[in-house]
């Protein structure tokens, strides 16, 4: 669940991801961001290419494979998960 801007101040990895204590806080502050981006009526494709976006992932292929495996359409609503 790499992240970016989640917390402005704090440390970041060479590729200007977030850096978490442990993972437990990392993985907290991903279920965050996805309620956040659900609260903001967000699509699954919309999300995903925010998560990855396609300057620096095969986001289609991501989407496709997201998608298939859990047997949703790409324009459903994250909260309609």
């Amino acid at each position: 669940g790499n992240l970016r801007g989640w917390d402005p101040k704090g440390p970041k990895d060479p590729k200007g991801f977030d850096v978490f204590d442990c993972a437990v806080d990392g993985w907290q502050a991903l279920f965050r961001q996805i309620g956040k981006d659900s609260k903001r009526g967000l699509t699954v494709e919309q999300f995903i290419s925010k998560y990855a976006p396609p300057s620096e992932n095969q986001t289609s292929a991501y989407i496709d494979f997201i998608c298939d495996s859990l047997l949703v359409d790409p324009v459903r609503r994250l909260m309609d998960l």
